[in-house]
């Protein structure tokens, strides 16, 4: 191995936390000194994303089943080699949609889902599709198109850009925590690793600095090296001292590796360590073969453990800065093989927490209407998610996101219902939009200049947008929304000084 494989490999490598039995957001710095937070909720500098990888390739269909469909038993069950279906008696009924159901293992999502906490994105995928694992979930991670390889993830270019391309300083809490056997890119900025890996019980050799052979470079090589080890066991004992103030767990996860990941991040947050980014890759999700008890398995491991994860965020407290995304880096073909499903596009995505507009986004895919490959035809762009967390739930400007994060401008799903701003609108200014819900009416409470310019800009969930009619009056500007559907949508209100964006639901006259 020469010395640049090495310290690839050092960069790469996890670091044991000696003692812990269980496998696991620094306060958030406004990157430039304009940025306000409108009618915004409790500790919202100090918000924390949980990304889970259910790796493999989740099976969409079986997870939010279409138990109406004659086409989906025709396939699955009918002329199947094996039954593939899910029995519509036991499907999970899901309210806001007349034919769709969770699976029957998902009972705890479900519950979470009945009280407003989750999100269901449906028929998620992106343009050209790739169906390898590897280079599937480096798309997801990096946020890249298909047809672009980036070396860094969209995570660890938001951390580089919100603290300006610093690392934690000696003794800090880490920015991010990456868990699992599989990492990529997630947590990689565009010139600096943001990540600290952790896996249990893993060797600690990487507390080990090489003794280089006296070439020019050498001791270069040897700082960055040092300089690694330094922040590594800083890390380390930050994050002990965070397990140490949350001791036990209160809730009966189970015996699971993501079990073990939650348990420890549960412990991190309860603990005071103010991490911003959790990424915890496991799953067992790719199921060529025995797919029906393997499937069932892993979606109630998965979501068994993010309901215990999300009731002991509850009990602390901590529930209201938190945010669960399970992800996967692709779905599965519609046709089963004889006893599982190939690699597919498009399946739901879920976004999970005590913040998060619950409800159906999107529509799902048409059994009927296939691409040209016999794969499902996606509808929203998972991009659209990254966005919609970006700005609504980290409050970074879109622009930002789109001149920096993200490969262009991507609409936004209306995932979070408190209000944001990006520039400072005046400083008596809010967006509190009544009545909520609204028929043909509402009114959006800000006070404008007299004669300022405005526009008011409703996207619905399939990512459309429509110009909303407004009037200004005092302290507050009055909505015609007469010619929008019934629905949730993302408001945004545009001025000379900035913008601010609300949730708005429409119902039917």
């Amino acid at each position: 191995m020469n010395r640049r494989q090495l310290i690839k490999s050092l960069l790469s490598a996890s670091v044991a936390l000696p003692g812990v039995l269980s496998t696991p957001i620094k306060t958030f710095a406004a990157p430039y000194s304009g940025i306000a937070r409108i009618a915004a909720p409790p500790n919202q500098g100090n918000r924390i994303l949980v990304v889970v990888r259910m790796f493999g390739g989740n099976d969409g269909l079986n997870t939010i089943v279409p138990y109406a469909s004659d086409e989906y038993y025709r396939v699955r069950k009918v002329e199947a080699l094996r039954d593939m279906s899910i029995a519509a008696e036991t499907v999970i009924k899901i309210d806001g949609l007349k034919d769709h159901g969770f699976h029957p293992s998902l009972s705890p999502l479900a519950e979470l889902y009945s009280e407003g906490k989750v999100a269901v994105i449906q028929g998620v995928g992106y343009p050209n599709m790739n169906l390898s694992h590897f280079r599937g979930a480096d798309i997801w991670l990096s946020a890249s198109d298909a047809s672009n390889f980036e070396h860094s993830g969209w995570m660890g270019r938001m951390l580089e850009f919100t603290h300006g391309g610093s690392r934690p300083a000696y003794g800090a809490d880490p920015y991010a925590i990456e868990m699992g056997d599989v990492l990529g890119y997630a947590l990689a900025g565009q010139n600096s690793m943001y990540g600290h890996r952790m896996t249990i019980g893993q060797s600690e050799f990487t507390k080990k600095i090489p003794v280089f052979d006296g070439s020019d470079d050498s001791a270069v090589l040897e700082y960055n090296l040092a300089q690694i080890m330094r922040e590594g066991n800083s890390n380390i004992i930050s994050i002990e001292a965070a397990l140490d103030r949350a001791k036990t767990n209160t809730q009966p996860y189970d015996a699971s590796p993501i079990a073990s990941y939650l348990k420890t991040v549960s412990r991190c947050i309860r603990g005071g360590l103010e991490t911003q980014l959790y990424v915890l890759h496991s799953g067992m999700f790719d199921t060529h073969h025995r797919q029906q008890q393997v499937h069932t398995q892993q979606l109630d491991e998965f979501f068994r453990n993010i309901h215990d994860f999300q009731r002991e965020l509850e009990e602390s407290g901590d529930d209201t800065r938190v945010v669960i995304m399970p992800i996967s880096e692709f779905g599965r073909r519609v046709d089963p093989t004889e006893s599982g499903t190939d690699h597919g596009t498009a399946a739901p995505v879920f976004v999970i927490g005590s913040e998060v507009n619950g409800g159906i986004y999107g529509t799902a895919p048409s059994l009927t209407d296939l691409d040209i490959d016999d794969n499902l035809r996606w509808e929203i762009d998972f991009r659209q998610i990254y966005n919609s967390i970006l700005s609504q739930w980290f409050l970074i400007n879109p622009a930002d996101s789109e001149r920096l994060l993200l490969p262009r401008r991507f609409d936004e799903l209306p995932l979070f219902g408190r209000a944001s701003s990006v520039n400072q609108i005046n400083a008596a200014g809010k967006s509190v939009a009544y009545p909520m819900p609204c028929s043909d009416k509402c009114r959006i409470t800000i006070a404008l200049e007299k004669g300022e310019q405005h526009q008011v800009l409703a996207t619905n969930a399939q990512g459309r947008t429509f110009a909303i009619p407004s009037i200004a009056e005092t302290e507050a500007l009055a909505l015609d929304t007469s010619s929008l559907a019934a629905g949730l949508y993302n408001l945004t209100l545009r001025t000379s000084a900035g913008r601010i964006h609300n949730s708005l639901c429409v119902v039917d006259r």
